[in-house]
């Protein structure tokens, strides 16, 4: 019995082991050919870890152990005795046994025997869009067994604790750390090329593309950088050996399992630690690129997004010969690093308001001999960036996505009580909605209508009102208690201000907002700004919305608290409530 829901398209195939020994000598073999390309494995040469060693794990207690299992889903691999459902009536019962293996395996400095992974095949995008007999076509997805993944997630917590005390996380890095996400670096990267275009400069970027980036990364590299960058010494380095080296991994399919092949490099995915770990390894990446070239860099795990200005005067030199540079420079990196760009996949686009893109005559570059054009959109981090930074692409994608999920509702709400469907728009239609929509202020007022015409279907689904009805759609909101669009993306900016002022935000975020000097205000400078893409910028936005708040909602600290207040002021706003 598993957690998985089988894979729904697969090969045609005869027999099912077959086929899952073929997969998985195909994801193996992968890995070997890109390995061919580097060089020979290199020691860590960066600087010396200065600071307090980590050479013992602090031991795990009841109480912390009860809070991790609490927090998480219980999510088992189909090698798990007890299967998940089952598992999660008898935790408190086998609470104390978890407590006794996760303080043997941090005493011992060995995860051993739980370093399995079952890999099941899934097709990367549509069928209708990729060839399911092809297995480039598949991605592996890594299942763990829950109890190496309850260990995981301790040694992670003490591994966090280690480089908070010692201030070893890099601020360009937002995957995986605690108060960054997608939203915070999308917000960084948004407000910085909304003030070059404010500024009449247009920015490059560069979206590389990393080809199995955690399954090549260095193993014994990995250790040097553990032991000799980030101090980790004794048990603890031990601990880390026995959970890189020697893992195994097999495929299964329909109930058939294939061979297991050891691992002889990579970090595991699927696992808690491996994109943290992925983090440690890449961390000097932004610093090689900042010193030597000059060249902004900010990354999720393995998705990195270089950044330049340019003049236009000197278009032709940049695009043509700078953009090789910027691209050489960090192969040079990732070379050493055993991590492999791929180059057909990196994308490159250039953001400038209408009137300077007019005068940028080049329209594509050649890197190592490919011919790469410059796009005008590009999926980021799960949001359409596009070269005006209008973002109709986005709102349509989202506008798109939520009536189909309106529609599916629409088909059960005559089964559903009105406060069933009230938590099922929240949960699949408001978190599209409301992902990254601190982006959408001052956009066009069609742009915000469509979003608005959807949250409009939504009520009256919820509500159980006939669009032929005529009630008003504020009234439903009202009736509702739901912020109408506008509001929620200035909540949705006030909030990570509030986040920025109280180190609850990535520092690189934080640094942007520079409170007033004056003792007697909580206010927030306002820099200067020359168009509607300076106002538009989390820097411009961020201060105008804090300093037109209510002193009474600025001065709490308590985001929790302050996320009432300021719901409740929005709303008495929107709807002249007194």
């Amino acid at each position: 019995m598993t957690d998985n829901v089988k894979t729904e398209v697969l090969p045609s195939h005869d027999s099912p082991k077959d086929l899952a020994c073929s997969f998985n000598e195909f994801f193996k073999q992968k890995i070997v050919d890109i390995r061919k390309t580097f060089p020979p494995t290199s020691r860590y040469n960066g600087p010396n870890f200065s600071g307090e060693f980590l050479e013992i794990f602090r031991p795990a207690t009841l109480e912390e152990i009860e809070s991790i299992v609490s927090k998480f889903c219980l999510k088992c691999s189909p090698d798990d005795p007890i299967p998940s459902n089952i598992l999660s009536l008898l935790k408190d019962e086998l609470m104390p046994f978890w407590l006794e293996l996760v303080n043997l395996s941090l005493e011992q400095g060995s995860i051993d025997f739980l370093k399995s992974a079952v890999v099941l095949p899934l097709l990367k995008g549509l069928d209708s869009i990729l060839d399911s007999e092809i297995f480039k076509n598949y991605r592996p997805v890594s299942n763990l067994e829950f109890v190496g993944k309850l260990i995981e997630r301790v040694v992670g917590l003490r591994l966090d604790e280690h480089m908070e005390k010692n201030k070893l996380h890099c601020s360009k890095q937002y995957g995986y750390k605690k108060y960054h996400s997608t939203e915070t670096l999308l917000v960084k990267l948004v407000n910085d090329l909304l003030l070059s275009c404010d500024r009449m400069i247009p920015t490059l970027i560069m979206l590389l593309d990393l080809s199995a980036a955690f399954d090549t990364v260095d193993q014994v590299k990995m250790l040097h950088i553990l032991e000799y960058g980030f101090g980790i010494k004794g048990i603890a380095l031990k601990w880390f050996q026995s959970f890189l080296i020697g893992r195994t991994q097999k495929v299964l399919i329909e109930g058939q399992y294939s061979e297991s092949e050891v691992l002889e490099c990579g970090v595991p995915q699927g696992s808690i630690l491996g994109p943290k770990l992925f983090n440690i390894y890449a961390q000097s990446f932004a610093e090689f690129m900042k010193a030597d070239i000059d060249v902004s860099v900010e990354g999720y795990a393995d998705d990195h997004q270089a950044r330049k200005e340019f003049g236009i005067l000197f278009q032709f030199n940049f695009l043509t010969n700078s953009i090789n540079d910027i691209y050489n420079t960090a192969e040079v990196w990732m070379l050493e690093y055993f991590l492999k760009i791929n180059c057909s996949k990196t994308l490159l686009m250039i953001v400038a308001p209408p009137t300077v893109k007019e005068k940028i005559i080049i329209n594509g570059t050649f890197i190592n001999g490919c011919c790469i054009r410059f796009v005008t959109e590009a999926k980021n981090l799960g949001f359409i960036l596009d070269s005006y930074l209008c973002f109709n692409a986005q709102v349509k994608k989202v506008v798109k996505s939520c009536y189909n999920t309106l529609r599916k509702m629409a088909r059960i709400r005559k089964f559903l009580s009105k406060s069933q469907l009230t938590i099922l728009a929240c949960a699949l239609v408001f978190s599209q909605l409301d992902y990254c929509n601190a982006l959408y202020y001052l956009l066009k007022v069609e742009t915000i209508n469509m979003l608005q015409s959807v949250q409009n279907s939504a009520a009256r689904l919820v509500c159980k009102v006939n669009k032929f009805d005529h009630i008003p759609s504020d009234t439903l909101l009202k009736d509702l208690h739901w912020l109408k669009v506008n509001e929620r993306i200035q909540f949705k900016i006030l909030c990570i201000v509030h986040k920025c002022l109280n180190g609850l935000a990535p520092t690189d975020l934080s640094a942007i907002l520079i409170r007033s000097k004056s003792d007697r205000t909580a206010k927030l400078n306002i820099p200067a700004y020359r168009s509607r893409y300076g106002e538009r910028s989390f820097a411009v936005a961020g201060p105008k919305l804090w300093n037109m708040l209510p002193c009474d909602i600025c001065i709490i600290t308590d985001f929790n608290e302050f996320k009432k207040k300021l719901k409740t002021y929005l709303f008495k706003r929107s709807y002249h409530i007194q």
